[in-house]
């Protein structure tokens, strides 16, 4: 037997201490949905029942002492995740593993032991119970190597647990308390007799083993700031656990609970079988079966987020279901042994835990027994349970009863939490399993008159009567301390054909993980749900809940796309990206031309903040101008000529930028420089601190009227070089008269990159210029209507020069790049209307000198790779 596990140098998949592929940074679980979604597959997946028989939770009822099952996370024997799990318990597997000899004597089993005639290699085997992801938990390989490996899981489960339930584990702003249960240490035994520790290991080893510093450690390590309790009392632990965070909800110690429970003995091997021990002979565990002879020993981990029930609902959190009462009791001394069950205690903690729930029998459905399969614990419970749930209300047969031992083996101190996650599941979905390999009722179980039933094979519910589905969890300790949990079905969600649908447009999916290795594997694991398992989940709801419930860990990547396969495709080919300082964004303004009715409405619905930036700035343009800018940004039906017209355009275009710009600076993306073009330079001003909001919004409504009583002019875009564009328009005006229409020749207007300038002139000499050219493809019109940056637009210059004169300009607090020059202004530099632009070349047939004013001008613009607009 060895003392440790192999030196955690990093997380791989071939070797033990990597990160299990669900756990940690590497996991996705199901994406949390607000109420009203569509239910997810995974752990928030609905099978809906054939006949559901029930009318959902009772609308009269007092939900002020009710308790949310917010969040899930669990890994089983043969099920990496509780949604396979889920499927093969429907399915009635058994999922306890027979163990070869070279395995078990690998394992560190002795030879003698495995030759003892007793002997049964037969456990609920846990798959790479010795990989941790060490490195997302900011723990040292040697502490992890220390750490028992059941402290290491119930780590990795309750931060996947805060996932489910929406929560950013390394965030997390509720005042959260920890509830955590193991199985006794095996590993801590096997390090103490290995002789291979020194004084100092010895305290290090302790300190990661012990179990008064396991629900403390997951505090410490998410930074959790409730309650930290390590409760132990046997079989019962987890389930007692579950009773104490829910007092301490609803005395307000906490408001949120994380109840985690861990049993991975060490090594994971088989059992000697004792003649009247609990553990059975034929390695088969049999609840209530004539041929029942004990338990199995099972390895898991398991970890439930709860919440009270009204705080949940408020805030839209999707609930497995929902806790009504909870009750525990000892035996005490009224029994055969110390060891022994008692009838009496067991009736005791299922009536005590009704009355909590201030409902009585006569609405169960369902039982999860304890169940461990043994000839003495069999018949008390079915004696207890038949007792008192007849005398509360139940009638013959009405209650199923459910034995997940049959399929795990028992898993110890987390059997009772897992028990409770799977009758959570049974209510939420209305479909009961069988017991995993029942053949024959004991004959020493009454079933005259008795209220429960064995279900030999998957069946709808049919418990109780039309009301909400609702199940008893039960988990008994040796010793006595027994514990009962009564559960709901979770609040109704809305029929799909009623919940609010997607709205078309781009969605961002945001994921990051410890390692490249486990980003890799997160984003094929997504690729590979989003096309068929998520396809009817909201890709808002997806996105929602890995931008706000998942942290930000340091290897990260992103991706856009419209559709689940869309985004797929894109997650397969996506990069991976280590997090450092923030990558620097440029915010780009650009000038009019891309303005268009409704252009507001996408960023209503999709920016935070972008609705009252907007408001701010309309305020600044006078009440009837505002209202004419409302129906120009907000309907999709206001006359585009109309909006094309620069007194309109301008503003319009302005208020967007703006409030835009400041709706993504307030979500964090802030600038280290602003890009302007034309009028985004204002736009720039104002953003920058150059310009006070009320005087940019002054400026911009004497320059978009003072442009539009200049002469109408068109600009056209093509996809040309600069000398080139010169040519075609000297090759134009020679060719013909249109070419000097109203006097005025084509200017180049704009050189936006090497392959891209902009001509401009009056409108009928655009229009035989395109006539002229005959090249599509080379050529585009743009929206609008003026030939901007040409000598057209001189008799705006006058007033526009009054109007910067104006304002008082102050320096930019963020470097400003404006289309007069190819660098940036530095921070804090004086800023002054009167700079000289410049120009890489005069406007084609400018006369010397033009244009004679300086500050905000039409003038010819370059840009490195903007696009044509103005």
């Amino acid at each position: 037997m060895t003392a440790a596990p192999p030196a955690l140098d990093g997380p791989t998949p071939d070797r033990p201490g990597a990160p299990h592929p669900l756990t940690g940074p590497d996991a996705f679980p199901a994406p949390h949905t607000p109420a009203g979604a569509d239910p997810l597959p995974g752990p928030h997946a609905a099978t809906a029942p054939a006949a559901d028989l029930t009318a959902g939770p009772d609308p009269d009822r007092d939900r002020s002492l009710d308790i949310a099952v917010t969040g899930m996370a669990g890994r089983f024997p043969g099920s990496a995740d509780i949604a396979s799990w889920w499927q093969a318990l429907l399915r009635g597997e058994i999922l306890t593993s027979r163990l070869d000899r070279a395995d078990l004597l690998a394992a560190g089993e002795a030879a003698p032991v495995l030759d003892d005639p007793d002997y049964v290699p037969v456990r609920g085997l846990l798959d790479d119970a010795d990989r941790f992801d060490h490195e997302l938990f900011g723990i040292s390989p040697r502490e992890a190597e220390l750490m028992d490996p059941q402290h290491r899981l119930m780590l990795e489960a309750a931060w996947t647990a805060l996932e489910d339930a929406g929560c950013d584990p390394t965030s997390e702003s509720r005042v959260t308390g920890v509830y955590a249960s193991a199985s006794s240490s095996a590993y801590l035994r096997a390090m103490l007799t290995s002789g291979t520790l020194d004084a100092a290991g010895v305290e290090e080893a302790l300190r990661a083993n012990e179990p008064d510093y396991m629900a403390t450690r997951i505090a410490y390590r998410l930074g959790l700031t409730g309650p930290a309790l390590s409760v132990l009392t046997a079989c019962s632990s987890s389930l007692v656990a579950v009773h104490l965070a829910v007092q301490a909800l609803l005395n307000g110690e906490c408001e949120q609970a994380v109840v985690v429970a861990a049993a991975v003995d060490f090594p994971q091997t088989g059992h000697v079988h004792l003649p009247g021990g609990i553990l059975s002979a034929s390695g088969e565990c049999r609840p209530f079966d004539a041929e029942a002879d004990g338990t199995l020993a099972g390895s898991g981990v398991v970890a439930v987020v709860l919440r009270p029930y009204e705080d949940a609902v408020a805030e839209g959190a999707d609930a497995y279901g929902v806790i009504l009462g909870t009750a525990v009791n000892n035996d005490g001394s009224a029994k055969a042994g110390y060891q022994a069950p008692s009838a009496t205690g067991q009736e005791a903690v299922i009536r005590s835990a009704l009355a909590a729930a201030g409902i009585d029998a006569a609405s169960l459905g369902y039982l999860e027994a304890h169940a461990t399969g043994t000839r003495v614990g069999d018949p008390i419970e079915w004696s207890a349970a038949s007792a008192v749930l007849g005398e509360l209300g139940a009638g013959p047969g009405q209650i199923a009863l459910g034995a997940v031992k049959a399929n795990i083996g028992h898993l110890d101190a987390a059997s009772g939490l897992t028990s409770l996650v799977k009758a959570l599941l049974v209510v939420r979905d209305g479909q009961v399993p069988p017991v995993a390999g029942f053949r024959t009722l004991n004959p020493l179980l009454e079933q005259a008159g008795s209220p429960l039933h064995l279900p030999t094979e998957r069946q709808d519910w049919s418990g109780g009567p039309a009301g909400p589905r609702r199940a008893g969890v039960s988990s008994f300790g040796i010793g006595g301390t027994n514990a009962h949990v009564i559960v709901e079905q979770p609040p109704p969600r809305l029929p799909a054909d009623e919940a609010e649908p997607d709205r078309a447009g781009d969605r961002l999916l945001l994921l990051s993980a410890a390692s490249p290795e486990a980003l890799g594997r997160t984003t094929r694991r997504l690729a590979d749900r989003l096309p068929e398992e998520l396809a009817a989940v909201s890709l808002t709801d997806v996105a929602h809940t890995l931008a706000t419930g998942r942290p930000r860990l340091p290897y990260r990547t992103a991706v856009v796309g419209r559709t689940h396969r869309e985004l797929a495709k894109a997650l397969r080919a996506a990069p991976v990206r280590a997090a450092g300082s923030p990558p620097p964004v440029v915010f780009l303004l650009p000038g009019q031309g891309s303005q268009y009715p409704g252009m507001a409405l996408p960023l209503r619905d999709a920016l935070p903040g972008f609705a009252e930036a907007l408001e701010e700035c309309l305020a600044h343009f006078g009440p009837a101008p505002a209202a004419r800018l409302r129906s120009a940004l907000f309907s999709t039906d206001f006359p585009a000529g109309e909006l094309a017209r620069t007194e309109l355009a301008q503003p319009a275009l302005f208020c967007v930028e703006y409030a835009a710009a400041t709706a993504l600076t307030a979500l964090g993306p802030a600038p280290v420089a602003l890009a302007g073009h034309s009028l985004g330079e204002i736009t720039a001003a104002a953003l920058s601190g150059v310009l006070r909001l009320a005087d940019a919004a002054e400026l911009v409504t004497v320059r978009g009227r003072a442009m539009q009583e200049c002469p109408p002019g068109a600009m056209v875009s093509l996809a040309t070089g600069e000398q080139r564009a010169l040519d075609l328009a000297e090759r134009f005006a020679s060719s013909t008269a249109s070419g000097h229409v109203h006097g005025h020749r084509l200017e180049l207007a704009a050189v936006n990159t090497d392959e891209s300038v902009v001509l401009a002139g009056p409108v009928e000499t655009v229009d035989a210029f395109e006539a002229w050219l005959g090249d599509g493809r080379t050529a585009r019109r743009l929206r609008t209507s003026h030939a901007f940056h040409t000598g057209m637009l001189d008799p705006a210059a006058v007033r526009l020069r009054e109007a910067v004169r104006g304002p008082r300009w102050a320096g930019p607090r963020c470097p400003t790049s404006p289309t007069s020059r190819a660098d940036c202004c530095p921070r804090a530099a004086r800023s002054s209307p009167a700079r000289s632009p410049n120009r890489p070349a005069p406007p084609y047939g400018s006369r010397p000198g033009w244009p004679p004013w300086r500050g905000p001008s039409p003038v010819p613009w370059r840009s490195r790779r903007a696009p044509a607009r103005r």
